[in-house]
């Protein structure tokens, strides 16, 4: 994370968990965590967004925004995306 927000990722990226998805760019992000296959960040309004393979195993969860629990509802002070 930048000292502006942004997020900048490099590596690994075969389900696009170094990519930050073109919804999140222009926001600002307080933190991120980059798992093996999935990335998961916190923006500035506390909510938490995750990247990449969901660990369902379907093509089409590779590379997709995928729910977080409690989005909408908690402000998130901190995440581990293993």
């Amino acid at each position: 994370v930048d000292s502006l927000g942004g997020v900048h990722c490099w590596g690994y990226n075969r389900d696009n968990q170094a990519r930050v998805p073109e919804v999140y760019k222009s926001r600002k992000f307080k933190s991120v965590s980059a798992g093996k296959y999935h990335t998961c960040g916190i923006l500035d309004d506390y909510t938490v967004q995750c990247w990449g393979a969901s660990g369902a195993g379907a093509e089409f969860d590779v590379g997709q925004v995928y729910p977080v629990p409690g989005k909408g509802t908690l402000k998130w002070s901190s995440v581990s995306a293993g």
